[in-house]
């Protein structure tokens, strides 16, 4: 994808971030910088590419979800951190699952559900000396923010949500690709709600049974340095104080439908397969194989270069994705005859990450699908069949 495109898309695609948001963001990318979590994963050599272009969406879904507006920031966890409250959504979540008192604060699991595929949790952590809410303010445009001062007196709070990760019956997982963590000021007096949307099944891992205990790091703020290393695999054992844990029925897996169509579909520029569709009782999840043609890859190299070059520095590689991304990114899910599926989506619906193998999409929730469905890139005049990827 050509650094304009890229721009263009996103001014299409996000609106303007708050000065005050685009500087949360930038200290969010820092700590992502500087935290250990990287370190610790064998695989990141291996993913580093992919993590790469999935950080920028997971920007891009960060930037979205605030300026959805204020109605969607102290409701539910699914709209929060999908965008979105399928029908059936209330029947998956199970509400405070866990409470404890750390001085002056009250740390509560409010609400939580697992979907086959992505565990979602809502913590609230409250001070219980404060005498009003949070400062914060809403902007033109509907958003609420934590004014900088609120900000400063979290950063100082000896309670938090102290690293990214989790521990799953006692072993360690760093947050997957694709996942999600914000945090909110909530109605209570001195309270801050966290929204965490792990896609566990990019770890991969598959929770089941109706007692998953599940230990987020919130409580007394803990070091890199204090925490114990397991032998074998060099993860964070689970701490004896600065997590709140909690037992989850993981149950509702038995909904989960899977399917592998693994129909080639020719591209002008790439070849396509769904690896993967999966119905859950939230939404519909889909992975895409795809490789870009060794020419076209050529041909791009040969005209621009062999990579993006800052102050004479090349930073990257060109690769399939800065060739092809833009356009398998517009991939929308369509019928037989190219119609959309949905044809309004309120929630962060369509192409949420993207590497140069592989491509992942999320749809709303439907009691029934079409009996054929396909996967097409957008064209001028709508969606390009003649490269359209069944689904179904």
């Amino acid at each position: 994808m050509r650094n304009n495109e890229l721009k263009s898309a996103l001014r299409m695609a996000v609106p303007e971030p708050s000065p005050l948001f685009g500087d949360t963001i930038r200290k969010t990318l820092q700590k992502l910088a500087d935290t250990d979590t990287v370190k610790e994963s064998p695989m990141i050599h291996a993913r580093a590419k992919r993590r790469t272009a999935l950080l920028v969406l997971a920007i891009i879904v960060t930037v979205a979800i605030i300026a959805t507006g204020a109605t969607l920031l102290a409701t539910n966890l699914f709209s929060v951190t999908m965008g979105d409250t399928p029908a059936n959504a209330a029947s998956l979540v199970q509400y405070t699952l866990a409470e404890e008192t750390i001085g002056d604060f009250k740390v509560t699991v409010k609400e939580a559900a697992y979907d086959g595929m992505a565990l979602y949790v809502l913590c609230s952590v409250r001070d219980m000396t404060a005498t009003q809410p949070l400062e914060s303010f809403t902007a033109d445009t509907g958003e609420r923010y934590l004014t900088e001062s609120a900000n400063e007196k979290i950063r100082n709070r000896n309670v938090s949500s102290w690293r990214d990760g989790l521990w799953i019956d006692g072993q360690y997982v760093s947050m997957p690709s694709m996942s999600v963590s914000l945090e909110q000021p909530g109605d209570e007096n001195g309270e801050l709600l966290y929204y965490f949307k792990y896609r566990l099944d990019q770890a991969p891992i598959n929770l089941t049974g109706t007692a998953v205990e599940i230990a987020l790091p919130i409580g007394e703020q803990q070091t890199n340095e204090t925490l114990l290393k397991d032998a074998e695999s060099g993860m964070p054992q689970k701490p004896d104080t600065g997590t709140i844990a909690f037992n989850l029925d993981c149950s509702t897996s038995d909904q989960v439908t899977k399917a592998h169509p693994d129909v080639q579909a020719e591209g002008i520029n790439w070849t396509a397969t769904a690896n993967q569709v999966v119905y859950s009782p939230l939404q519909l999840y889909i992975t895409l194989d795809w490789s870009i043609r060794p020419e076209v890859l050529a041909a791009y190299i040969e005209e621009n270069g062999d990579g993006y070059y800052f102050d004479g520095e090349k930073m990257w590689d060109y690769d399939a994705v800065e060739v092809c991304g833009s356009e398998i990114m517009s991939m929308q899910l369509v019928n037989a005859d190219g119609t959309p599926v949905f044809e309004t989506m309120h929630g962060f619906y369509g192409c949420g990450g993207v590497s140069n193998t592989q491509a992942w999409f999320t749809f709303p929730y439907a009691p029934s699908y079409p009996e054929t469905m396909y996967l097409a890139p957008a064209s001028v005049n709508g969606y390009d069949m003649t490269q359209a990827v069944q689904i179904r």
